[in-house]
């Protein structure tokens, strides 16, 4: 059985619990019984009572009915009556997938993989920004993809090439920055290919310890930094995480990151999507999370 997470009573890791607990069931279900007996057996809260489990089980069900809602048809779940159970074909949402397990397990490179899951995450954030916004996106974040890999060379291109906007890359007297914390570029042009448009930043934060990331993007201080000019089109900023964020803190978190793609928003807009600039290895993407279920099924 999938032992209960680090966090016992964080409600987004058991509602993350349950979920994976579907996954690695038989009848792929889970159910709030289940969940109250084994809060109960691992006597979490022994101190607080049954009244203390119960109200728990309530909480982490209706995260789960707001996941049902925010990540819609990219849900491979459903809910009812106190019971969660994955959908037959719960193998096809990739997207959701990968996020929940690269939230839940976290990620180490390894010496000699060939997989790695911070940049498979940066081209999944890339697509959803570029699906979301409607036009196209880059991958900014080392190594990058679809721009030089030099950091001059890259504000250069993504300037003259893809926004049409900036002029260039400002000479420094020292240079020493591999993407200075932006990790998705998304725009959407007009016809005329004129200045002034939807222009999106954004940085990632796969791991832990992402709250402490949450507002290092600046794009105006980049912008002013790098760049010969500053961009004519004013600057969106987004932030992307695998984790679910609960709405307790949503407002907070937003005013200081700007547009939140959390993993429901993700999984939304590129779950069976159009896929185009960054393209993310779905299939390396799903081996990888697969890998993780196998852990501890």
């Amino acid at each position: 059985m999938l032992p209960l997470p680090k966090s016992p009573t964080d409600t987004m890791k058991l509602a993350d619990w349950m979920e994976l607990d579907a996954l690695l069931s038989a009848d792929l279900t889970s159910s709030s019984g289940g969940l109250r007996a084994t809060l109960r057996t691992a006597a979490v809260f022994e101190r607080h009572g049954d009244e203390a489990i119960e109200a728990k089980a309530l909480e982490v069900f209706r995260e789960l009915e707001q996941r049902v809602l925010a990540a819609n048809t990219a849900y491979p779940f459903s809910v009812a009556g106190g019971v969660l159970v994955a959908q037959p074909n719960w193998g096809d949402f990739t997207s959701y997938l990968f996020c929940l397990c690269l939230s839940y397990f976290g990620w180490k490179n390894k010496i000699g993989t060939k997989t790695f899951p911070r940049r498979l995450f940066e081209d999944l954030a890339c697509d959803a920004a570029q699906n979301y916004i409607g036009g196209r996106a880059v991958r900014f974040a080392s190594p990058r993809k679809g721009l030089p890999r030099a950091f001059k060379e890259a504000v250069t291109v993504l300037c003259t090439k893809n926004i049409r906007e900036g002029n260039g890359f400002r000479a420094q007297p020292a240079l020493d920055s591999k993407d200075d914390t932006v990790d998705v570029v998304a725009w959407y042009d007009f016809p005329d290919s004129l200045p002034g448009k939807l222009l999106l930043f954004g940085a990632c934060a796969s791991g832990a310890n992402w709250e402490d990331k949450i507002d290092e993007l600046q794009p105006e201080a980049f912008c002013a930094q790098w760049m010969i000019e500053k961009p004519v089109s004013p600057l969106i900023k987004a932030f992307f995480v695998p984790h679910r964020i609960g709405q307790p803190h949503w407002k907070k978190h937003s005013r200081r990151s700007g547009i939140i793609f959390d993993r429901c928003r993700i999984a939304f807009w590129t779950h069976g999507a159009g896929y185009g600039g960054c393209a993310c290895d779905m299939d390396s993407s799903a081996n990888w999370a697969n890998s993780m279920l196998g852990t501890v099924g």
